[in-house]
């Protein structure tokens, strides 16, 4: 169902408005561990899927409204991980926006191609062999792989917000040399929505 593919993009679209305000409040490793974690849950859910409708008494027809829903969410809430991770790269490589843009869109694609080969290798590989374990052990496999991430990247993530000194920074705008509105303030942070504009 496209209706289903085009949920994550939606969702991920509404996050990016307001992905800087999210990566100041709650600075740039918690933003990215919290997308990351939430990321496996909803993974985990849009697996087990077929699972809870069935186990609520709905009909088969009913598991494409929990793809969309989870996916969506997916999309909304998992998605604060890839927007602050897009704001670190631009802040922290202002001059070079260009191609930095251009690799996270390279990845991108690189990721839509390869995925598809990865979830079908993964789908072969339960030995029962029954369709449910081999609809739920991707996404089962996806889900820990983003929880394993989450400790690794918050050891090498800056912990401060979006500050006037680049990503990750601590300092108040006030207290920072080319800040309050001068020629030589930085730039504001780039969110995907803004840069694919």
């Amino acid at each position: 169902n496209g209706l289903i593919f085009a949920a994550y993009p939606a969702g991920m679209s509404l996050t990016s408005l307001f992905a800087p305000q999210i990566v100041q409040r709650l600075g740039t490793r918690t933003a990215i561990s919290l997308g990351l974690q939430l990321t496996s849950v909803l993974t985990l859910a849009f697996g087990l899927t077929p699972d809870a409708v069935d186990a609520w008494g709905g009909e088969t027809a009913q598991y494409k409204w929990g793809f969309l829903g989870f996916y969506w969410l997916s999309g909304l809430l998992g998605s604060v991980a890839e927007n602050a991770a897009i704001i670190l790269a631009t802040q922290q490589f202002p001059d070079r926006l260009g191609t930095v843009m251009a690799s996270i869109g390279t990845v991108s694609g690189v990721g839509c191609m390869v995925g598809p080969v990865v979830g079908g290798v993964l789908y072969d590989l339960p030995a029962d062999g029954s369709m449910g374990m081999r609809f739920r052990f991707p996404f089962f496999v996806c889900a820990l792989a983003s929880l394993a991430l989450v400790l690794p990247l918050r050891a090498i993530m800056p912990a401060g917000g979006i500050s006037s000194d680049g990503a990750g920074g601590e300092g108040r705008a006030e207290d920072t040399p080319g800040a309050g509105g001068r020629e030589d303030a930085p730039d504001e942070p780039v969110s995907p929505a803004t840069a694919k504009a």
